[in-house]
């Protein structure tokens, strides 16, 4: 399949997550940054500082399912990213994230 750079860019960055690579949140928060905003400005969730970290923490703890997704790694996270703004919609902002 060809990728742009960009796109090969993202699918390295959240790969580096699943190989523990001491850059690798850096990488991704980089890589995906501009879409996650984007996407929680979209959704409305009360504080999307706090949704987009809450997002990266997910990309770390479940960057496990991605590969046997077989989603582009854009895809994925904005799957993941929805799923929590769906999340932290559902309940308090006081107690969210």
């Amino acid at each position: 399949m060809n990728s742009s750079p960009r796109a090969q860019w993202a699918e390295e960055a959240l790969a580096g997550v699943g190989r523990e690579e001491s850059e690798a949140l850096q990488v991704c928060f980089q890589a995906f940054a501009p879409l996650l905003f984007t996407l929680a400005e979209r959704a409305q969730v009360a504080d999307p500082e706090r949704a987009v970290e809450a997002v990266l923490r997910d990309l770390v703890t479940h960057h496990f399912g991605w590969p046997r997704s077989g989603l582009s790694a854009r895809v994925w996270v904005i799957g993941m990213a929805q799923r929590r703004f769906q999340l932290l919609r559902q309940i308090p902002p006081s107690i969210a994230v």
